[in-house]
């Protein structure tokens, strides 16, 4: 069980793929916001089990969300349409990433990948 996820993208029709595909990997409950403000505000409001973040929202990126998340010691995974930005990458090494579009096998593993980690 997935437990509480967070989703942070910018585009409606990837949002809701990748909620689909959380709910089928077992997630309970998801968020799905748009902006780095509003991931926030929900991050403040109730605890998140796991969080996938698109790098780039529009005109800002996701590493404030990044180092909440770090800081709360939950797990995320980035998500890029675009080459990787290695400014973001290099701040927070070993963070699984999935590539635009979404299939359901690189979301496995990359969860698989933070269990992992999780058990070292």
């Amino acid at each position: 069980d997935l437990g509480r996820a967070l989703i942070v993208e910018d585009n409606l029709i990837i949002a809701l793929d990748a909620e689909e595909m959380l709910k089928a990997l077992g997630a309970s409950d998801i968020e799905v916001v748009g902006g780095v403000g509003e991931a926030l505000r929900r991050m403040e409001g109730a605890a998140v089990d796991i969080a996938l973040l698109d790098i780039n929202l529009g005109n800002e990126n996701s590493a404030p969300i990044a180092e909440r998340l770090t800081e709360l010691g939950t797990p995320f995974i980035f998500t890029t349409g675009y080459g990787e930005n290695s400014t973001i990458l290099e701040k927070f090494p070993g963070t699984p990433i999935v590539a635009k579009p979404y299939r359901r096998e690189d979301v496995e593993r990359a969860l698989g990948e933070l269990r992992s980690r999780e058990a070292d």
